[in-house]
């Protein structure tokens, strides 16, 4: 999914006292961020952000335990035929919306068949086109013929071809069961008066100012919820979100960039400090259609023209310089070689031999955060060096998300990539398949060979053959540098110490739901997902 701008969880951006907070007691976990969460919509949101809260709304019938199995959670049982053709889920008995009604097989049908539906818009339906019928589906509820219920409370999925990985796609959000009667009622505002059978509801959004989340009542899932709330404040800087922290008006904070050398250092901090690697490689998006950038020497040139360590230095040192589109925590991914030394002659070189020995100008679009604009401005004077010249043109996250993905006259834009799950096809298929263009694919990037490659590996049950293919097609990326590959970074943060249970996932951003705060009241008992795998 798309990553906020270098953590994994959020960037927290400061918060009000409770006194200032009506409703908002010390039962109630407080973050905050910079920028207001795009959307809470399941079959919409495909950032870390509207994950993390939509993660507190809803659930799917499968999820991942902290070391990365997959367990049940609206699924008590589940199982997979040898071919990986067919895959049942039964739905636990307990699993209620927050309106009181309990969820049904169809529940989690209709949540797909939106997800479906062209309309939709979802750029989640690519994964779930295997599905029997699932292509001829035009709207939210058709009757899609691989999709079987079955008693008691059974969901049957059947494809067209074998697909080792549909569990892990469908315990991606997009896969959340939600009530027809609600989505179809609220319509385009379902996203802003979300209905799930999640631990949480949303009680109260103030766009630009605070989104507040309580306990649902009728959460009977396999999480032991202690907060009585979470309340996730919006529009405070970095640096004022630390004073906060520091002040203990905020539960999580992130760590400043010219805060960092001393806090890592500050024996007082190390008992409260988070860090963990993450499936996560950051990058600048190159439109492959426009102008100089089409050509894929001009893509190279700005690769070699990049000071990868003195990026990393500016980060200080949190994260490791790029080898290709693959993080090196891929779990069974073999390791691989430095890619685009520092050459700022060769860079000339491919300048001049595409005809644009004189520079090019162009601009560089990011979100408006402290740490992007740190490394955009070292990018841009790297890019100087060799007649290139960047404008930058920052903006609010929502803003920014919507530009990436629609607005074609973006030439560069400079983005992270996070883990679904755990395999090389959810950035390699994703990003850079054909048919990707105008969904996720918003380098604009085709090549015929790279996407045969995809369409093998997507069909191939053997993991050693699958892998081989997709380094071919990692290979092919690399040389036709659709990104300028920048590093894989590794995330830090730090939490109060009345906070509790808060673990970083290596992909998928951490669950609130599961935090427990020291001193404050609280009701339930430690609890933990039972696995079910077939």
């Amino acid at each position: 999914m798309i990553a906020v701008w270098l953590i994994v969880l959020l960037s927290f951006a400061g918060c009000h006292t409770n006194s200032e907070s009506p409703g908002v007691g010390e039962g109630y976990l407080r973050v905050a961020d910079k920028d207001d969460v795009p959307t809470l919509d399941p079959a919409r949101g495909y950032d870390t952000a509207s994950w993390q809260y939509e993660d507190l709304i809803f659930e799917t019938l499968l999820d991942y335990a902290d070391d990365g199995r997959l367990v049940g959670e609206l699924a008590s049982e589940w199982w997979a035929n040898e071919e990986r053709t067919a895959f049942g889920f039964r739905l636990r008995d307990t699993a209620s919306f927050s309106i009181g009604r309990r969820v049904e097989p169809a529940d989690v049908a209709y949540a797909l068949s939106r997800v479906l539906a062209p309309r939709t818009g979802s750029p989640g339906r690519d994964f779930f086109l295997t599905i029997q019928g699932a292509g001829k589906c035009e709207q939210p509820g058709c009757a899609i013929p691989g999709m079987e219920i079955q008693p008691p409370r059974t969901l049957v999925i059947h494809l067209d071809e074998p697909d080792p990985l549909f569990p892990h796609k469908i315990a991606l959000p997009f896969a959340a069961a939600v009530p027809p009667e609600i989505v179809s009622q609220r319509g385009e505002d379902f996203g802003l008066q979300p209905v799930g059978s999640g631990p949480f509801v949303l009680a109260e959004r103030v766009p630009g100012q605070r989104l507040l989340f309580q306990r649902n009542k009728y959460y009977g899932g396999p999480l032991s919820v202690q907060l009585e709330g979470i309340v996730r404040f919006v529009g405070v800087s970095d640096d004022l979100a630390w004073m906060r922290y520091r002040f203990g008006l905020l539960d999580l904070a992130a760590i400043p960039l010219a805060e960092f050398p001393v806090v890592i250092r500050d024996a007082s901090i190390a008992p409260l400090l988070r860090s963990g690697d993450t499936l996560r490689t950051q990058y600048v998006g190159l439109n492959c259609r426009r102008g100089p950038l089409a050509d894929r020497r001009v893509r190279q040139a700005l690769n070699y023209a990049v000071d990868r360590e003195k990026l990393l230095r500016l980060l200080n040192g949190r994260g490791a310089a790029a080898r290709g589109v693959i993080p090196p925590t891929m779990p069974n991914y073999p390791e691989r070689e430095p890619i685009y030394p520092l050459d700022r002659t060769k860079a000339r070189a491919l300048l001049t031999e595409a005809g644009y020995g004189a520079g090019f100008e162009a601009t560089l679009w990011l979100r408006n955060d402290d740490t992007a604009m740190r490394v955009a401005q070292s990018l841009q004077q790297d890019w100087a060096t060799i007649g290139v010249r960047v404008r930058l043109k920052p903006l609010a996250w929502g803003p920014f998300l919507d530009a990436v993905r629609h607005n074609p006259s973006v030439d560069l834009f400079l983005l992270g990539w996070e883990a679904d799950f755990p395999d090389p096809s959810n950035f390699l298929e994703v990003l850079f398949h054909s048919r990707q263009i105008g969904v996720n694919n918003h380098t604009n990037y085709a090549n015929p060979i790279v996407d045969t490659l995809l369409d093998r590996a997507a069909r191939t049950l053997d993991e050693q053959t699958r892998i081989a293919l997709y380094r071919e097609v990692e290979t092919l990326l690399v040389e036709d540098a659709p990104w300028v590959f920048l590093y894989h970074p590794r995330s830090f943060l730090v939490v109060s110490e009345r906070v509790d249970n808060f673990r970083l996932h290596p992909w998928r951003p951490p669950r609130l739901a599961q935090v427990r705060l020291m001193g404050a009241q609280s009701r339930g008992s430690r609890g933990g997902r039972g696995d079910n795998s077939p």
